[in-house]
């Protein structure tokens, strides 16, 4: 397939790269000049005005980092339009080119359903009111009205989970850990989505081939965990002592608004994968966390 792939440079995207680029014929965007490195697999293309045709798919994962910064209203602004303004001038710019990919996937999270409230949620359940999942609905509006412009025939949604591999937040994690200053965030007993991110490259591949991937899917791992399961894991795994706590107040005065990635209750299923008949790779969260920490990658 010939691919056009968005946010080529970022944890997902570089992975993709190194997976997809063997079997399948990669075009990649980029935010910026792309570094040294950076580029694994594909050719690079340096604007949108100029995506040379034809195209089967579209993986649109650009987006700023959603925790890099504290969320000041500027900072909103830079997110949504890094998500929606960008989906829907890479829709112009494709309609305006002629192109017209058969499948398009789209990148969300599962921050889309807000706080869960102590029961579980799958792809059935409605959105929250919090900004984060404002964000995931619109952006996912977004692409569905991209789809619907160029005549796209599959629409799939990846509503992501925290994703672990070498680098990403994990690597944020992994220093205070390693120094025995980790923490449990919040109360504690507020999930915490996770998924592995060869699952999450994996979900992609199945989801180029397999015609019955469309609509919304929850990627995030079958065994929930809590905020305090997780960092007791990472401490285990690490064979660090867990001795820390993060109270919720700090919390909020330290990160504002965006301390809710840390404290929402997020009991997410990944229900549709499951009916797909897709096996997680990495589906426990110690086996996870070992492999994330020892490999060595993109």
């Amino acid at each position: 397939m010939r691919i056009f792939l968005t946010g080529a440079s970022g944890f997902i995207g570089r992975a993709l790269q190194q997976r997809l680029g063997a079997a399948h014929e990669l075009l990649l965007h980029f935010r910026r000049e792309p570094k040294p490195g950076e580029v694994l697999a594909g050719e690079v293309v340096r604007g949108l005005e100029s995506i040379p045709g034809p195209l089967d798919a579209v993986i649109n994962l650009a987006g700023e980092n959603l925790g890099a910064k504290r969320w000041s209203e500027s900072r909103k602004a830079e997110l949504r339009s890094s998500r929606i303004d960008f989906t829907q001038q890479l829709a112009a710019a494709l309609d305006a080119q002629g192109l017209q990919p058969k499948l398009w996937i789209n990148g969300s999270a599962v921050g889309y359903y807000g706080e869960t409230q102590g029961r579980v949620h799958t792809e059935e359940d409605g959105p929250g009111e919090d900004f984060a999942a404002r964000l995931c609905v619109d952006w996912e509006a977004a692409a569905a009205a991209a789809s619907t412009r160029l005549g796209v025939e599959r629409l799939v949604c990846l509503r992501l989970a925290v994703v672990l591999g070498p680098g990403g937040a994990l690597a944020q994690m992994r220093l205070p850990f390693q120094l025995g200053l980790g923490a449990v965030m919040g109360p504690g007993a507020q999930h915490m989505a996770w998924v592995h991110r060869a699952d999450v490259t994996g979900v992609i591949a199945r989801a180029l081939e397999d015609e019955r991937y469309r609509g919304a899917f929850n990627v995030v791992a079958p065994q929930r965990a809590t905020q305090r399961e997780f960092a007791r894991t990472l401490a285990q795994v690490l064979r660090r002592p867990l001795l820390l706590r993060a109270p919720a107040p700090a919390l909020r005065l330290l990160m504002g608004e965006m301390s809710t990635l840390l404290l929402t209750d997020q009991e997410i299923a990944p229900a549709r994968l499951a009916e797909q008949g897709y096996r997680f790779g990495q589906p426990e969260l110690a086996g996870a966390l070992e492999q994330a920490l020892a490999a060595r990658g993109p």
